[in-house]
């Protein structure tokens, strides 16, 4: 079963730049959501945050239908191997705060659930794909902004029975939510878990190995590295260096840096020059051989416009550079025709 509530933001399907040929599942609920939201009108209602987002269909809460149709799911083939995937990001998508209106019904759900028996046989996970990012919101900016973006949520409620059953397997799972782990675990921890209910599953997978190792295995203690986990995403602080903002060479740096991504957009005619205000935040750290620089580059351009940089050097080499928009940019580049899609999050339209 796939279900997800915001349909112009699917996981697998976007209007008008990629989609499916055939249902993802046997029980595939997008049409019916997507009838839904192209008559606003009739169905949904109380908009949530700048965006496209519905928080109520009729008189209850999105949610609450969600997790109905989740719940009688589970219950009906709590006895027969299946695979769930709900994707909700309706309220949390424009909104800081809107985690909070799925506490009530979750707990509900879980308890629910429970008293059924349809956990006693399945793994439950909640993960998030990311923290919040709407970066007209100042906690995007903080350290704690930036260390939730980047540490995704996972938490798992194994079968009733698990630990009685696979004592060992139990304990390394108990261990490993001590350790640093990534979704590479989670989706090789997925495919133990068919091997496990279907042998031959193993087959299908032995050219599949990817990334990662399974958190039922017991994982030694290790570093960004060994996990698997980019440089960009790595907030390990052990070998990390704050650096003056005021440092010449920083400025005349993050200057050149600005100066080489507007060559990609300047000779269109519709964008300004950047013009740095001040450096935010810089600090290195040591990855195995290589030497990041991370910072904040905050611009005279427009109040409140911010990149988030990170360099990745070898030597005296730049191998990598990633350069993200953290502001509410659409405002900003309203300007360029369609064909400039790519370089709206750099763009600021001249007046």
């Amino acid at each position: 079963m796939s279900m997800e509530d915001y349909q112009h933001m699917g996981d697998f399907n976007r209007k008008g730049r990629i989609g499916l040929r055939k249902p993802l599942t046997k029980v595939y609920y997008r049409a019916a959501f997507t009838a839904m939201r192209e008559n606003l009108g009739f169905f949904l209602n109380y908009k949530t945050g700048k965006g496209d987002g519905y928080g109520c269909l009729g008189e209850q809460p999105l949610l609450n239908h969600q997790l109905r149709l989740l719940s009688d799911f589970m219950k009906m083939y709590k006895n027969s191997p299946y695979f769930v995937h709900l994707h909700l990001s309706e309220y949390t998508h424009d909104d800081l705060n809107g985690a909070k209106i799925y506490d009530k019904a979750l707990k509900s759900f879980l308890v629910d659930l429970h008293s059924s028996g349809a956990l006693n046989n399945t793994f439950f996970f909640i993960l998030g794909d990311h923290g919040f990012q709407r970066g007209e919101h100042p906690f995007t900016q903080t350290n704690q902004g930036r260390l939730e973006n980047l540490m995704a949520a996972c938490t798992l409620l194994p079968p009733t029975s698990f630990s009685t059953l696979h004592p060992n397997l139990s304990n390394n799972l108990v261990q490993n939510s001590e350790k640093l782990t990534s979704h590479y675990d989670v989706n090789q921890m997925l495919r133990d878990l068919l091997i496990y209910s279907n042998a031959s599953a193993e087959d299908y997978l032995r050219n599949l190995e990817g990334h990662g190792q399974s958190l039922l295995s017991s994982l030694e203690d290790r570093g960004c590295q060994e996990a698997e986990i980019l440089p960009q995403f790595c907030t390990c602080t052990n070998k990390e260096m704050k650096i003056d903002n005021s440092d010449s060479s920083l400025i005349s740096f993050a200057k050149k840096i600005l100066e080489d991504k507007q060559q990609t957009f300047v000779q269109t005619g519709f964008c300004q020059q950047y013009l740095l205000n001040y450096i935010k935040d810089p600090k290195l750290r040591i990855y195995n051989t290589s030497v990041i620089l991370d910072m904040q580059l905050v611009l005279k351009n427009k109040e409140g416009c911010v990149f988030d940089v990170s360099v990745h050097m070898e030597g005296d080499q730049i191998v990598r550079l990633n350069m993200i928009r953290m502001d509410w940019y659409s405002s900003t580049s309203m300007c360029l025709p369609a064909e400039y899609d790519v370089i709206k999050p750099y763009c600021i339209c001249i007046d």
